[in-house]
């Protein structure tokens, strides 16, 4: 099981298992790529999470194309999501990248 925590209080001992929230963009994908290894298996999206991710994608593309971003615009751009084609597409760019930083 992973922690995520804010700060580690002064005397913890802390492991493997605790990671700080800022530094959860990077540890993402490791923590994908360990966890499918574990599991020995591939993590498949649904319809659900698919017409979820649509209408999201379409909302954060019209307000770039309106020069209108947000934060959460911000983020889809930074996280590559906004060039993911489907949820699926983005589950396995996660992989991918958990695969090339573990080596």
């Amino acid at each position: 099981m992973v922690k995520l925590t804010n700060f580690i209080p002064d005397g913890l001992e802390t492991d493997s298992e605790i990671v700080l929230l800022e530094d959860v963009e990077k540890e993402l994908p490791l923590l994908v790529t360990k966890t499918i290894k574990n599991w020995e298996c591939k993590i498949n999206s649904n319809k659900f999470n698919e017409s979820l991710f649509d209408r999201y994608r379409k909302n954060q593309m019209m307000l770039l194309s309106m020069d209108r971003s947000t934060g959460e615009t911000e983020y889809w751009v930074k996280s590559g999501m906004i060039n993911c084609e489907n949820f699926q597409d983005y589950i396995d760019e996660l992989l991918k990248k958990g695969v090339e930083a573990s080596g």
